[in-house]
């Protein structure tokens, strides 16, 4: 389940949706020490999110990086209104809840 502490909707083009996330089927507690789980993590809430909006996601890509101490996933989703970008951002051996998701029309 998506837990939502904060949200910010912006003009096309820009960000969509900015969150901080609280998420139900990882532990928040545990420290993320694999950038495929905070991968995962990114694929899975964005989907929901876009799902919420209405939008049907149904092709992801990502490429995933680490820089200055962080995870970073960089995504894309196919949905039936046009693309989507994700970026993700997670610092290493924090807690999965700490997970940075924003949000782009592309």
């Amino acid at each position: 389940m998506l837990s939502l502490r904060k949200i910010k909707i912006i003009q096309l083009n820009t960000v969509l949706l900015t969150f901080g996330l609280g998420i139900g089927q990882y532990s928040l507690a545990t420290p993320v020490v694999n950038i495929h789980v905070v991968e995962s993590l990114c694929k899975d809430q964005s989907e929901e999110m876009l799902i919420e909006l209405g939008l049907a996601p149904n092709a992801w890509q990502a490429l995933n990086s680490n820089s200055d101490g962080k995870f970073n996933i960089e995504g894309r989703w196919q949905t039936r209104n046009g693309d989507y970008i994700v970026e993700c951002e997670l610092p290493y051996e924090t807690e999965a809840g700490l997970l940075e998701l924003r949000l782009f029309r592309a």
